[in-house]
């Protein structure tokens, strides 16, 4: 499902400042593909891009991306001030945007993507420097290239001075189908690539607190429109998370990565140590190939050939087993209305919306994605390097 975010901005006192960004979504990329009649080349797409997660090498950030959902903030550069969508990512730790000398197809955006990118022009800004240093990431699912530029950078109506950020001359194929003009990365520093700031280290100093909180709201059905979530920096969400907040200590400030210590799903039971990530960027959940079989099992559901998924019928969504994840000393409590998502595929089916990690080299067998994040408020501690859950009220 797609999300568009409205930003708005506080300003608290001289200097600290707090702001929100409301959620709306914005359906899924399998409806729009379903309904413009191009399913089987998206279909064709999503298979080239589904890799394999592995260890994080240098200049590398994992991106996973399974099409149902984005969380994309409106974020100004430049002036006077252009604006794009950028997709909000807790799993990397820089800016960039797409540039208007890319003139291809999936720097325009694809039909399936619901709207036409947004480009950079930085010719149309005075206050744009150009760096001569070229900027690149490579994600698992694909690439994006071009060169540096400093400018001024606006959220809502904070303004951040001489930002620097990626300019994106050539994207891969993947980002065509994505409703996104970019990406602003809300991880740690030292995951940043090409010696930049992260958004987060230039944002800290003015914030209230070293800290921003994702609160997610439910609908059983993905539609266009509706108003599904807030973010908020520099405070601790009161409005839509229950007070009780469940502290949990990072094992790297990188990723917002911590230690699982036990997972449960009806008769499937794992006491492996294990290490999980919180992942805005990431739709749905991943975990371990023998845990997310057991999940498979445990609701009973049915390989669909066409549409690439499990499914198990909609009547059912809310009467399968929780997901039980053991987390410093707590349990916490998936209930199968958060993991089973209806995408629109029609015949009653509805989709389990989890999917296995080979982990390889890499440390992180859990990505905790959109059906965690929808159940718990994440709280992104930067100053005290922890993560915090509290329950997520209905919205």
């Amino acid at each position: 499902m797609y999300v568009l975010l409205a930003l708005v901005i506080l300003v608290n006192g001289s200097d600290a400042v707090n702001f929100t960004i409301d959620l709306l979504h914005y359906g899924s990329a399998h409806e729009h593909a379903l309904a413009k009649g191009n399913f089987s080349e998206f279909l064709e797409e999503q298979d080239a891009r589904r890799v394999r997660r592995h260890h994080l090498y240098r200049g590398n950030v994992q991106m996973y991306d399974y099409f149902d959902e984005y969380y994309v903030g409106l974020v100004s550069i430049g002036t006077p001030q252009q604006h794009f969508y950028l997709q909000m990512d807790t799993g990397s730790a820089n800016l960039w945007v797409v540039s208007a000398q890319c003139r291809e197809r999936q720097c325009i955006g694809y039909p399936s993507s619901h709207r036409p990118k947004l480009r950079f022009y930085p010719s149309r800004s005075r206050t744009f420097k150009k760096c001569p240093q070229g900027f690149y990431m490579y994600y698992e699912t694909g690439y994006c290239s071009g060169y540096y530029g400093f400018d001024t950078v606006r959220y809502g109506g904070f303004l951040l001075e001489h930002q620097k950020f990626g300019i994106a001359t050539n994207l891969a194929n993947v980002f065509g189908y994505q409703p996104i003009d970019g990406i602003m990365g809300l991880a740690w520093q030292r995951i940043a690539v090409g010696n930049t700031t992260a958004p987060m280290t230039a944002l800290l100093p003015w914030l209230d607190q070293p800290l921003f909180t994702v609160y997610m709201g439910r609908r059983a059905h993905v539609s266009m429109g509706w108003l599904s979530g807030v973010i908020t920096f520099g405070a601790i969400d009161h409005g839509h998370c229950h007070p009780k907040i469940y502290w949990v200590p990072l094992s790297w400030p990188g990723y917002w990565q911590f230690a699982i210590e036990g997972f449960q799903v009806g008769g499937f039971v794992s006491r492996l140590q294990q290490q999980a990530i919180s992942d805005t960027g990431t739709s749905w959940l991943g975990g371990p190939p023998a845990a997310i079989s057991g999940i498979i099992r445990e609701a009973r559901a049915r390989y669909s050939p066409y549409y690439r998924m499990y499914v198990v019928p909609c009547s059912t969504m809310n009467s399968h087993p929780d997901l039980i994840f053991a987390i410093n000393g707590h349990r916490f409590t998936v209930p199968s209305g958060q993991y089973i998502i209806d995408l629109g595929i029609g015949g009653g089916w509805c989709t389990l919306a989890v999917f296995p990690i080979q982990a390889g080299g890499f440390t992180t067998q859990w990505i905790m994605g959109t059906p965690w994040i929808r159940t718990f408020c994440n709280t992104y501690d930067f100053g005290n390097k922890r993560i915090g859950f509290s329950v997520a009220r209905p919205l």
